[in-house]
């Protein structure tokens, strides 16, 4: 799911310098996996 959501951001963020992405954390603590997941799917340099 997110490997797809990865690729269409890559599209929407083709032409632009800087992108930022909101991930809601829930009770799991999910949103910083995702986060880690999505900035390797789009090999962004930290």
């Amino acid at each position: 799911m997110l490997n797809r959501q990865a690729a269409k951001l890559a599209d929407l963020a083709r032409d632009l310098k800087t992108v930022y992405i909101y991930f809601n954390n829930d009770i799991a603590a999910y949103a910083v996996k995702n986060a880690l997941t999505i900035s390797r799917s789009l090999k962004v340099k930290s």
